[in-house]
């Protein structure tokens, strides 16, 4: 079996780097697919780990590992890569634990508290210029949900640590379909009804650097026609 990443973490899962089996791997399970399985490892002495176990096209694992790497080089926070390991059909990717809580959860607490000077600072102050910054790289996210983010609180000043960046490409053609669908993957997740009408365009204000871009009407009516549709679809696994 192959690895790559740190030898000491490595043997804190048990695993020995001259023959790490992936199969005995011990931990709380997070969510589960029929392909994937995330668990949490927990140790007194050491920083808590998920590892995510795939048992089927293994490169998607390297994939991310290269990922992870290459967004905190560009000065994203994600969740630290801790190391990577493959042979046949299965793989293992290790990653840190982040600090804080999932944005979802944050945001529902302060709308349940009315605090929505707080929901408004996180999401024009700290989420909005983080995705144009992706964008300006020439990267998309693709699945692009607030419980994407974890902060340890609200406010304009916010950190943010991004986990499940699997999915981040560069596209080649297609662009603005590929923009509104990770704008509307935000618009989707957040945790009401609906997104206040007036947040949403100080949000695409702050996206677009201070000031409605060109043509923002339309750009606005995709992002909202592809929400509905994010919404109305059913995950097969859970969200």
């Amino acid at each position: 079996m192959a690895y790559l990443g740190d030898h000491a973490l490595l043997r804190l899962c048990g695993l020995d780097p001259a023959r790490p089996e992936p199969s005995g791997l011990q931990g709380w399970t997070v969510r589960c697919t029929p392909q994937r399985r995330t668990l949490r490892m927990v140790r007194s002495s050491a920083p808590d780990l998920y590892l995510k176990i795939r048992t089927r096209v293994p490169a998607r694992a390297l994939l991310e590992w290269r990922i992870l790497v290459r967004l905190a080089e560009l000065g994203f926070h994600v969740a630290p890569p801790a190391w990577v390991a493959w042979h046949g059909r299965t793989s293992v990717l290790a990653t840190l634990a982040v600090p804080g809580r999932p944005a979802q959860v944050l945001l529902a607490e302060a709308l349940r508290a009315d605090s929505l000077q707080s929901v408004q600072d996180f999401a024009c102050c700290a989420v909005a210029p983080l995705v144009a910054r992706l964008h300006a790289q020439g990267l998309v996210a693709r699945d692009l949900y607030w419980n994407h983010f974890y902060a340890q609180r609200l406010g304009a000043d916010a950190t943010l640590w991004w986990i499940d960046v699997e999915r981040v490409f560069a596209p080649r053609w297609g662009w603005r379909r590929w923009v509104v669908k990770d704008l509307a993957g935000l618009l989707a997740s957040f945790p009401a009804a609906r997104f206040p009408r007036g947040l949403a365009l100080r949000f695409l204000r702050s996206y677009a650097g201070g000031c409605l871009p060109e043509g923002w009407k339309s750009f606005a009516r995709s992002i909202l026609g592809k929400a509905r549709r994010i919404r109305a679809h059913q995950p097969r696994y859970g969200a």
